[in-house]
């Protein structure tokens, strides 16, 4: 959870150090923004999914690894939204509203970016394809302001899901898995 936060904190810093000007080194940091961010959002997953399989007594290091394996956010939403819909069921019945939005998020970063790849290196990982974003001739128009608010918004829904299932974790008396 403190790495996701750490990656959360870092976009937050690189979009606010953008001016509300057109300048091309404002382009510069968005990919990396975008990167930060999504990395964000698969830690976060990955420590609810780590809090709720450290409560299960029937699993081991061994089938907790192999949960938590891969960058595929949807397939890792796909485990952490069951998760999540367990503990805070009563306040998805009453709301669906953050719930949706997270899958929203999910899937929007998931398409830009599927094998968290793309926005880590110029090529995918066989070296044949370039992934260079944009043409360094324009401005994306992004609006950076309104792209960290929206983050903001929907990371607030993630943390408070992983917070109430580790409030149940830390009053657990339990022998630690790992």
């Amino acid at each position: 959870m403190t790495y996701s936060e750490m990656y959360k904190t870092s976009g937050d810093i690189l979009l606010g150090s953008v001016d509300n000007t057109f300048r091309y080194d404002a382009d510069e940091i968005i990919i990396p923004s975008i990167f930060l961010y999504r990395h964000s959002v698969e830690l976060i997953l990955k420590a609810i999914m780590l809090t709720h399989y450290l409560m299960e007594q029937h699993m081991t290091r061994e089938k907790i690894q192999k949960k938590l394996h891969g960058h595929d956010l949807e397939v890792l939403w796909g485990r952490a939204e069951n998760i999540i819909r367990l503990y805070l069921h009563d306040s998805i019945k009453r709301n669906r509203e953050p719930l949706d939005l997270m899958i929203g998020a999910v899937i929007e970063l998931n398409s830009l970016d599927p094998s968290s790849m793309m926005f880590r290196y110029p090529f995918d990982n066989e070296y044949k394809d370039a992934q260079l974003i944009g043409d360094i001739q324009q401005n994306y128009g992004i609006d950076y302001e309104g792209l960290k608010s929206s983050f903001d918004e929907v990371y607030n829904y993630f943390k408070a899901c992983f917070d109430s299932i580790y409030n149940k974790y830390e009053n657990l008396e339990t022998t630690p898995i790992l």
